[in-house]
C-alpha cells in the first residue's frame, strides 16, 4: 500500500452483459466483454477492500471502454466502489 499511488479499475465477463458491448481477446483466444466494476470476471472488490483496509486513501479510476451504455456502467461501478469502501471501513 505504500506504494500504490493510484487504482485503475477495468472490469470484463467472458459473456456479454448488454447486446453491443464492445469484446476484446485474451492471450489465450477467449472473449473478453467490456462489464461495469464489480459485474464481471475480475475479483476487484477483494483488492479494493484490502486497499482500503491497510490504509489506501488515493484515487480509484473506472474505465468502460467499449461499452454499450457508458453511462450506466460508471454508476454502477461508482456505487460498488462506494458499498466496498463503506463495507472496508466498518
Amino acid at each position: 500500500k505504500d506504494r500504490t499511488v493510484h487504482v485503475h479499475c477495468k472490469d470484463r465477463s467472458a459473456f456479454p452483459m448488454r447486446e453491443r458491448d464492445g469484446c476484446t481477446v485474451s492471450l489465450t483466444g477467449s472473449p473478453l466483454y467490456t462489464a461495469a466494476v464489480g459485474t464481471g470476471s475480475i475479483r476487484i472488490e477483494g483488492i479494493v477492500k484490502d486497499l482500503i483496509y491497510n490504509g489506501y486513501e488515493g484515487w480509484f479510476a473506472i474505465e468502460h471502454f467499449g461499452s454499450a451504455n457508458q453511462l450506466e456502467d460508471m454508476i454502477i461501478s461508482a456505487e460498488n466502489l462506494k458499498k466496498w469502501e463503506r463495507e472496508a471501513v466498518k
